[in-house]
């Protein structure tokens, strides 16, 4: 799930930016992360080497790289690779290659960083590279935590169940007996990308967990789910993809010995809203270059930056009826190309309403967004929302809106 990853984040080219064949022509670092695969990062070299730092320690589980015509060309690009590291770490090569005899490559991962770089060379011309998008997750914060496991009378050295998610790993949470049981909470269903258990000597000496699993609650709130278990874990750390939506997270094990746990570290992002939210276009959707395309409405919603609605005409209006009153605090609308390239959205407007009976009420409005993605800031209790654009030259689309917000009843 593609979530803001690059959201605050920054990029830097190691390699000198060209005055003249780069900057003075758009195509600086920038574009590597705006979320455009059309517009280029382009140093003027026969070498590329961005750095991008990340705002926070992030899982990375996939990335994809648009090289364009520098990739299906074997005279451009004749070598790459994506590297990650975690604070001041060494740098770690996650993926390589020679030509990609391809316009766009793709990578699975299994690494935390706070920092990525992409390089690539040429024998024989200078290159570029179009966009490099990153999927995983960021950690999460604001659990509850409680124990399902009875703690031992008059232990003195039990230790707090807050301390599994109290970003310390050198503290414990420890019920003084054979086995615990840890409920996590986030307050809302989410989407886990992964968790790493830190469980300190408890995991690494085999005197201690023999057996342990991690379980979600489906978000029916009903099921718990295994997303996975083991044995002793032979290991300080274990490192858990989990790529599913949950309501809440279980972790529990069982010892020869009293056990503890030091940390419980989960990435991913609370559901937005519009994860029990309904859409319709309100503009008819041509059978021909919308529905048969698959540019339906509910790919709006449907949390993927890279699916499109597009109903076919050169105006949207997409009606999201959000299934329960809420204070909505921020939206992020991904318009891709038809915000950075003004033969498309000329104006746009975000309305909100209270109720089905009540009047829209335009909470933000814009010409040419001038960008890929535009963050609005709200304060406005709504039930629905509707996005709202036009161009005076062409058909137009919008990739994704992502509502923030507290539901209020």
């Amino acid at each position: 799930m593609f979530s803001h990853l690059f959201a605050g984040a920054t990029v830097q080219s190691n390699v000198p930016e060209s005055s003249v064949y780069s900057i003075a022509r758009g195509y600086g670092a920038a574009n590597l992360i705006d979320g455009d695969p059309s517009t280029l990062a382009y140093p003027g070299s026969y070498n590329l080497d961005y750095q991008i730092s990340l705002a926070n320690l992030t899982h990375l589980s996939f990335a994809k790289i648009t090289w364009g015509y520098f990739g299906t060309n074997s005279a451009y690009v004749s070598s790459w690779a994506l590297l990650a590291k975690n604070g001041t770490g060494q740098w770690t090569t996650l993926a390589q290659g020679g030509f990609p005899n391809s316009a766009i490559t793709q990578v699975s991962l299994d690494f935390i960083a706070t920092d990525v770089r992409i390089l690539a060379s040429s024998t024989t011309n200078w290159i570029g590279i179009y966009d490099l998008s990153i999927q995983g997750g960021q950690p999460m914060s604001g659990f509850a935590v409680t124990s399902n496991v009875g703690e031992t009378v008059n232990c003195q050295s039990v230790q707090p169940n807050t301390n599994l998610v109290d970003g310390n790993d050198n503290t414990f949470a420890y019920p003084c007996n054979y086995w615990f049981d840890y409920t996590l909470d986030p307050g809302g269903s989410a989407f886990v990308d992964s968790v790493n258990v830190v469980w300190g000597y408890f995991g690494s000496d085999p005197r201690y967990i023999q057996t342990w699993r991690l379980m979600g609650l489906a978000l029916d709130g009903r099921t718990w789910e295994v997303v996975a278990s083991g044995l002793q874990p032979g290991a300080s750390e274990t490192l858990i993809p989990v790529q599913n939506r949950y309501r809440k997270l279980r972790i529990a094990a069982e010892g020869s010995n009293w056990i503890g746990v030091y940390e419980v570290q989960v990435f991913g992002t609370l559901l937005p809203l519009t994860a029990q939210a309904t859409v319709v276009s309100n503009v008819p959707e041509d059978p021909v270059y919308s529905i048969a395309r698959g540019y339906q409405a509910s790919n709006l919603i449907d949390g993927n930056t890279q699916t499109l609605a597009y109903p076919g005409s050169g105006q949207i209006d997409y009606q999201v009826s959000l299934g329960q009153f809420t204070q909505l605090s921020s939206a992020w609308i991904y318009w891709g190309v038809y915000g950075t390239n003004p033969i498309y959205v000329s104006n746009w407007s975000l309305l909100a309403r209270r109720a089905p009976d009540q009047p829209w009420v335009t909470v933000a409005q814009g010409g040419f967004p001038d960008s890929a993605t535009t963050l609005v800031n709200l304060d406005f209790a709504a039930t629905d929302v509707r996005l709202v654009a036009n161009s005076t030259a062409n058909w137009i689309g919008v990739y994704e809106l992502k509502l923030d917000g507290v539901p209020l009843q």
